[in-house]
């Protein structure tokens, strides 16, 4: 990715924190949350995973602006907003 031989890069939400310094143009962030088998239900993305997932859209010295889109289900979009 780093040497622009790969165009577009799916990571799973929980690599957020182990990809070093990845950084790309535009993230997106699809359906922030996750089926956890203990609790039988469903459950959201951490704030700090999603705030480390945009934080990615930014590559200094490369581009002048970076975008972050971020898809959730419409009752949710006022807490993420």
């Amino acid at each position: 990715y780093n040497s622009e031989m790969i165009k577009v890069l799916v990571i799973a939400h929980n690599l957020c924190w182990d990809i070093g310094d990845l950084n790309c143009f535009q993230v997106l962030i699809l359906d922030p949350v996750e089926f956890d088998f203990n609790q039988n239900r469903y459950v959201e993305y951490p704030i700090s995973e999603i705030l480390q997932m945009i934080g990615r859209a930014s590559r200094p010295g490369i581009d002048a602006i970076s975008k972050c889109s971020f898809f959730c289900h419409t009752p949710r979009k006022n807490y993420f907003v």
